[in-house]
């Protein structure tokens, strides 16, 4: 018995039972006509009195389980703190407590009294006239109140030992969670790992528990994480932190694309959340997409001009782009910010490459023909602009072939422009004095005007890139070619498309005009291939490239009517701290027709180009180059097939203060 909660005890119970039974049994008696209006009065007071009694019993199984879950369940329930479904569980539990205990107990004793009834007197109840009913009737009354008793029971058994389930799970869930959270904050992942494991064994969908354990998977097991976080968006879709995970580990894997998505997500969802805005401007920056990383440190520093990462991350980016000067600026409000950050190196750097620079050059080359060639140059620029600077150039050219000697002068006002990142031009124009050739061919000083001009585009993400070049310049591979006043115009178109898997598709055509000497010739360039990039400084390619001359010549240089190359290459490119070092090698088989002839057979081709970068001091670099080919007609005017070209250049960079 339930003592305190009126009704809850045997008899009271077994009361309520025949009372609410009454109806029932008088209905039966009125359709036999042996009931009276007496007998409906006494059963309507009967249950009016026992609905009163399941009225007050349940109100106060009520206000128990309310007192107990409102004072009780922090302190006495295992000391834990309980869930929201627990909490939500527990008044269910006490309500049905009384009720339960209460039903159990009087079926169990109604079931024995029914069972020893026929077991202790069954020669009485066989032995009844058959005449009589009564002791039908009372075996069929004890069944019936029986059956309602056993039923009531089922009835009111099923949700107090649910809610009592849940709630043991709900604790077991919490104490789990409790260890986990503890050891996550003490960077105990391996105790972490298994009980957030055990929480999801025990609740499959509990995000917490599912977004600790990707964080604790993020580095070990990225594909796993990765699937728990998404997981985790399924079912909390409006936290832009499982957004913000998903999009950081599909950055460490060169998804771009799909990172970007998740990015712009946690963003619209969560517009001042830092971590989101600014994981979305890295991950643009790692997409080549600059201009747009750019446009998005800058719009969050607008609102949150002390943000000295952002300010790191925005001079880092502007750099990129060649905006020197605004990158200068950038990295010294990252300095007064947050003066712990040393950026004094690169600030210094940043200053040098605004600075105005001069640079040497010496160069030095020799062919198979016997043909050696020396040139030094001076030249110096500064700045004009963010991202632009004018520079002016003086050399001197020596060309000699033990025979012979020629030797001019060049002038050039160069200017190098960049007003976005991913769009730059070089361009350059001056002209070449050639000295006067005394002796019997009498051949006065002449000026020739030359020109360079390239520009560079690319789209967004380095999906497509666009090489336009155009060169006019006096040909100097020979004396006798200079002395001729021999002068190429020469117009190349370089496309580049990307292809998934890190492969991309290039392009090359191109048209020269070569005149001089009385004499205009044509040459025609096409061709291309794929090439393969498994890491950003690293490439493999194949391509196939046919040139050809619109007639023979003899101004001087090789002419066939038709030249044909299949080349391999691989480029390399390694730098670490003041060293940058990148070679470029290519071999393959070359072959050629000459006008009124058939191909030749195809031959080894090699060519291979070398580059090594000292940064001795911020705004002071040497640089050293070498070039050589070894081929049948080389890439620019030769005086015969079978040609072989070494040539090697030093160049020293020095910034001002």
């Amino acid at each position: 018995m339930m003592v305190g909660i009126p009704g809850a005890g045997i008899g009271g119970l077994f009361y309520i039972l025949n009372a609410l039974w009454m109806p029932f049994h008088e209905a039966r008696l009125a359709i036999q006509g042996r009931s009276s209006l007496e007998r409906w009065r006494m059963v309507k007071r009967q249950v009016t009195i026992a609905l009163g009694i399941l009225a007050s019993l349940g109100v106060t199984g009520w206000l128990l389980g309310l007192a107990l879950t409102t004072h009780l369940t922090s302190a006495a329930v295992l000391g834990l703190d309980l869930p929201h479904e627990t909490r939500r569980e527990l008044p269910r539990l006490f309500t049905y407590a009384a009720l339960l205990v209460t039903l159990t107990t009087l079926a169990l004793v109604q079931a024995g009294v029914t069972v020893l009834r026929f077991l202790v007197r069954p020669k009485r109840a066989g032995l009844a006239s058959a005449g009589s009913d009564r002791p039908a009737a009372a075996s069929k009354k004890s069944a019936s109140c029986a059956g309602i008793i056993v039923l009531l029971a089922l009835f009111f058994h099923q949700a107090p030992i649910q809610a009592a389930q849940n709630s043991t799970s709900a604790l077991i869930l919490s104490e789990h969670l409790k260890r986990a959270d503890a050891a996550f904050e003490e960077e105990d992942s391996a105790v972490a790992e298994q009980e957030y494991r055990a929480a999801l064994k025990g609740d499959p969908g509990n995000p917490r528990a599912m977004f600790r354990l990707g964080q604790l998977l993020d580095r070990r097991d990225p594909k796993e994480s990765e699937r728990l976080f998404r997981a985790y968006i399924a079912l909390e879709p409006g936290d832009a932190w499982g957004y913000i995970a998903v999009a950081q580990i599909l950055k460490r894997q060169s998804r771009n694309d799909e990172a970007l998505k998740f990015a712009a997500e946690a963003v619209r969802r969560a517009p001042q959340e830092r971590d989101a805005v600014l994981v979305q401007a890295e991950i643009l920056a790692r997409a080549n997409r600059t201009e747009r990383a750019i446009e998005e440190f800058e719009k969050w520093l607008a609102s949150h001009p002390d943000d000295a990462e952002a300010w790191l991350a925005l001079a880092r980016e502007r750099e990129r782009a060649g905006r020197t000067t605004s990158a200068r600026t950038a990295l010294e409000r990252a300095a007064s910010n947050h003066p712990v950050n040393d950026t004094s190196e690169r600030l210094e750097s940043l200053s040098r490459a605004t600075a105005p620079a001069f640079e040497p050059v010496f160069g030095f080359s020799r062919d198979s023909d016997g043909n050696m060639k020396v040139r030094t140059a001076l030249g110096g620029d500064f700045a004009i602009g963010d991202g632009a600077r004018l520079g002016l150039s003086f050399g001197r050219t020596r060309v000699d072939d033990n025979v012979d000697t020629q030797s001019y002068s060049d002038f050039t006002l160069t200017t190098k422009w960049r007003p976005r990142a991913n769009l730059e031009l070089d361009a350059a124009g001056g002209a070449a004095r050639t000295d006067r050739i005394p002796g019997g061919m009498q051949i006065a000083a002449e000026f020739i005007p030359t020109a360079r001009l390239r520009l560079r585009a690319a789209a967004p993400g380095n999906a497509a890139h666009l090489d336009i070049r155009f060169n006019r310049n006096l040909v100097d591979a020979t004396p006798t070619l200079l002395a001729r006043r021999i002068v190429r115009n020469d117009l190349q178109v370089r496309p580049v498309f990307a292809l998934p898997q890190h492969l991309r598709l290039r392009g090359i055509g191109g048209t020269s005009l070569i005149q001089g000497n009385g004499d205009r010739n044509h040459r025609y360039t096409l061709g291309g291939g794929p090439a393969w990039s498994p890491a950003p400084a690293l490439e493999w390619s194949a391509n196939f490239t046919q040139s050809s001359y619109s007639h023979d010549t003899k101004a001087g240089y090789f002419a066939p009517e038709k030249i044909q190359t299949i080349e391999t290459a691989t480029y390399i490119e390694f730098e670490r701290d003041a060293v940058l070092v990148a070679l470029d090698v290519g071999g393959g088989l070359e072959r050629f027709k000459e006008f009124g002839f058939a191909f030749g057979r195809w031959r080894p081709a090699l060519r291979g180009y070398g580059l090594l970068s000292l940064r001795l001091r911020p705004g002071r670099e040497l640089r050293l180059e070498i070039d050589s080919y070894n081929t049948q007609a080389g890439p620019v005017l030769v005086p015969t097939s079978g040609w072989k070209y070494v040539a090697a250049t030093a160049s020293f960079r020095w910034a001002l203060p």
